[in-house]
């Protein structure tokens, strides 16, 4: 975390401001697609948990 952290100083250092938002927004784009396939694994494994506890027959703990 700490090198990502570097090489976005280092880029703020060296680019322009259009570069600059260039690299921004890709960033946060970068961003919510890591937050977005965390959200969608948990969801799906939750998801594929409570159809094993229901093909099992064991109570729903969730």
């Amino acid at each position: 975390m700490l090198m990502v952290i570097r090489m976005f100083v280092v880029v703020l250092m060296l680019s322009s401001r259009g570069v600059l938002v260039l690299v921004g927004v890709g960033v946060g784009l970068v961003l919510v697609f890591v937050l977005v396939h965390q959200i969608a694994v948990s969801v799906s494994m939750s998801v594929s948990n409570r159809r094993m506890g229901v093909l099992v027959g064991m109570p729903d703990h969730c």
